[in-house]
């Protein structure tokens, strides 16, 4: 009987070894599993996000679509390295493609800035030429209206002038008429003699 409880207790410790590697084994593909998840997890996280976005797809369509061949590598291949290797990939990818879609979109608006800082720029210069134009045509303005009140004075002026030649003319006349008639000037005034 003692044999059969050995022979009992052999089978136990050898079952109980054989239950242990078997758990070891499983343990460890467990573990190897888990790191497989999470490496893909962490790629799918990573290509999700930047798919969510659709800027980051319009601006950087060729570095997703590499991100999602490799992220599909990735879930097809069998071997843990491997797949472990095209998963760091996929997401060092899907990072590319935010990295590179970020740059375009900087790039875009500080085109955009550009051309609005042109544009306002341009219309400051218009806003000044057209302030320039206006004060021109009211110097042009006071220019005409000093001339023609130069023309008008030149004008009073040469009246005037014509005016005292007229004067001095009549006066000379008038000198010469009154020494035709002999005039003298007496204490009772001029004395003609007819």
């Amino acid at each position: 009987m003692e044999k059969i409880h050995r022979n009992s207790q052999l089978m136990k410790t050898g079952l109980s070894v054989i239950i242990s590697v078997i758990l070891f084994t499983i343990g460890c593909a467990t573990v190897q599993e888990k790191e497989k998840n999470v490496a893909l997890e962490r790629a799918r996280a990573a290509y999700s996000q930047a798919q969510a976005n659709p800027d980051i797809s319009a601006n950087a369509p060729v570095a997703m679509h590499e991100a999602a061949q490799s992220l599909q590598k990735a879930e097809q291949v069998k071997d843990v390295k491997e797949m472990e290797h095209l998963a760091y990939l996929a997401e060092r990818q899907a990072q590319l493609a935010v990295a590179i879609a970020e740059r375009k979109m900087a790039e875009n608006e500080r085109e955009r800035l550009i051309k609005e800082r042109d544009k306002i720029l341009l219309e400051a210069r218009e806003r000044e030429l057209e302030r320039a134009r206006s004060e021109a045509e009211a110097r042009a303005l006071e220019l005409e209206q000093a001339r023609k009140e130069a023309e008008a004075k030149a004008q009073e002026s040469e009246i005037a002038r014509l005016q005292s030649e007229e004067a001095i003319a009549k006066r000379k006349q008038l000198e010469s008429e009154l020494e035709e008639l002999k005039a003298k000037q007496t204490e009772r005034g001029i004395v003609l003699t007819l």
